[in-house]
């Protein structure tokens, strides 16, 4: 082999580079051909070609010693990177949450150790990480992913980080109308509650009114957590004169929501009212209000103070904030004049842009107090004229008694609200029934269309109504002239079962309505005559002889 063929075989054997999985080099230059070299043909210029192909190899070798150390640290990097990225991904919610409500991912978590590769800085300490997933729970949205970053991480939250969750489980449970009990079922909801009752004692004022108010929301049977609610309800005493005015609205809203009747913790709610009324806002005003005004606890400090601060916000209530105002001073049977009067001229030049719950709402107030101001009752059964379709039954049935008690309604009026109670009469209950004849018959309006329908409700229900609402009922029909003898024959084994929660009057009133109507049922006309006996007046003696005469009933003694 000439000098230049030995150079050529030797750089084609650089060039192959190593041999993979050693270390060393081989290269085409083998033993056999050093042999080949004798002295007589031995050139100088073969040693410098000789040095060339050593140089070239050993640059060669270098070039790939280098060449992997880099390889090395670039794979050394992408490790440390997946690394991070399983601990992000510990962090994150699952992206396909359980249940119902599926939902867009959220930006995962950073654990402490990857946000300390991407900041340089120590966030190892333990407030820093419960910040950290304290921020985390507040930008999820879906009830499932706080459930679920809690089944992970619940054993490393903090009483206020346990709070946080239990707040957003119940906001967007609520929000995406999930099945409670569904959700409550659920294990990581266990855990939740579980967690939070060990660490309720680390709970800040806020967080003790965000778990009352999440307890509520959630409807949590006080059967299912009796010792959880009774530390819960226990701690918003001990913090509650610390609490906002959001803070007592939520709380006292929690407790009428859930029927929780604990006189302590109310009483001490509303002392904490009245002495920082001044604080509180539209909202807050009409969520306590609707709380105590629904669990029937209301003084009269409350109640003076509520009439105080809400007169000069009226203007500014929302529609159902201010019915929810108004509606508490119905249940206790109070007008604050210059309150009411107020509520009268805004609602009158309003009524257009109230729903139908909030116009409901007001007439039904203003008529049980007996606070009739015609001016607002004309505005507002215009705008519900208007918007009679979307009245629900119970709004309907309340508005009707509303004019009925106040005795004011227009017959254009009756007519439409009458065609809406015979489109939406398979949806009735009994006791809406009842107030809606008891209405027609007030005030004197008859449409033979809707009395048939709701009495084929009523043979429907019969089971359901109560003794008084039977009373309206049959003198509804009777009043407006509206013979349905099958109603009556089919109510009179109704009457007979109920005679017991009847008064005077209205065993009275049951017979009068059976005369007017002439349906005689003997066993039924006997079973009132023997209750009635020996209560009555001169006066009801004479209406029930003069019914039973009608009726050619002669009962026994």
């Amino acid at each position: 082999m000439s000098g230049s063929s030995l150079l050529v075989s030797a750089w084609v054997g650089v060039a192959a580079g190593p041999t993979v999985g050693s270390g060393s080099m081989e290269t085409t230059i083998q033993a056999g051909d050093l042999s080949k070299f004798h002295a007589d043909n031995f050139d100088i210029s073969y040693i410098a070609d000789i040095l060339l192909v050593v140089a070239l190899a050993a640059g060669y070798f270098f070039v790939h010693k280098y060449r992997d150390a880099s390889s090395v640290v670039k794979c050394s990097r992408q490790v440390e990177k997946k690394e991070e990225q399983l601990l992000q991904d510990c962090f994150e919610p699952p992206r396909k949450p359980i249940g119902k409500g599926l939902g867009e991912t959220r930006a995962p978590f950073v654990a402490p150790a990857a946000a300390r590769a991407k900041s340089g800085r120590s966030c190892g300490s333990t407030s820093e990480r419960h910040r950290q997933l304290n921020q985390q729970l507040c930008k999820l949205e879906h009830a499932e992913e706080v459930l679920a970053m809690v089944g992970e991480f619940g054993m490393q939250m903090n009483g206020v980080n346990l709070s946080t969750a239990l707040h957003r489980v119940a906001k967007w449970s609520k929000k995406q109308r999930l099945d409670l009990a569904e959700v409550r079922d659920t294990a990581q909801w266990k855990k939740l509650v579980r967690l939070t009752h060990q660490k309720l004692g680390e709970l800040t004022a806020q967080g003790v009114a965000n778990t009352l108010w999440a307890v509520g929301t959630m409807q949590l049977p006080i059967n299912d957590e009796p010792k959880f609610i009774a530390d819960v309800i226990a701690a918003a005493e001990e913090h509650v004169e610390s609490f906002t005015p959001q803070a007592l609205a939520n709380s006292a809203w929690a407790c009428a929501t859930m029927g929780w009747q604990h006189t302590s913790l109310l009483g001490k709610v509303q002392r904490c009212c009245v002495s920082s009324f001044s604080s509180f806002n539209p909202q807050d005003l009409s969520n306590i209000a609707w709380a105590f005004g629904t669990l029937g606890f209301l003084t009269q400090p409350f109640l003076d103070g509520t009439a105080k601060v809400a007169l000069p916000m009226v203007a500014a209530c929302k529609p159902g904030e201010m019915a929810n105002i108004v509606w508490a001073f119905a249940r206790a049977n109070q007008r604050p004049k210059e309150l009411f009067d107020r509520v009268a001229e805004v609602v009158t030049s309003t009524a257009d842009g109230l729903n139908s719950q909030a116009l409901c709402t007001i007439a039904w107030s203003f008529a049980t107090v007996g606070h009739t101001d015609e001016e607002m009752m004309a505005s507002i059964l215009r705008a519900g004229g208007l918007k009679m379709r979307w009245f629900s039954p119970k709004e309907l049935s309340n508005l009707l008694w509303a004019c009925a008690t106040m005795n004011v309604a227009s017959d254009r009026f009756l007519d439409t609200a009458c065609n809406s109670v015979v489109r939406c009469r398979d949806s009735f209950t009994g006791e809406e029934v009842a107030n809606v004849i008891w209405a027609l018959a007030t005030l004197k309006f008859m449409h033979s269309q809707c009395c048939e329908h709701l009495a084929n409700a009523v043979l429907r229900r019969r089971d359901e109504i109560s003794a008084k609402a039977l009373t309206n009922i049959l003198w509804g029909y009777a009043t407006l002239g509206h013979k349905n003898p099958a109603l009556f024959v089919n109510l009179a084994a109704v009457v007979q079962s109920s005679v017991g929660q009847l008064s005077t009057t209205e065993l009275i009133t049951v017979a009068w309505s059976y005369s007017v109507c002439g349906v005689r049922v003997p066993e039924m006309l006997q079973t009132l005559a023997s209750a009635a006996s020996g209560n009555l007046d001169e006066q009801q003696v004479e209406v029930l002889s003069t019914s039973f005469k009608k009726l050619s009933f002669v009962p026994e003694k």
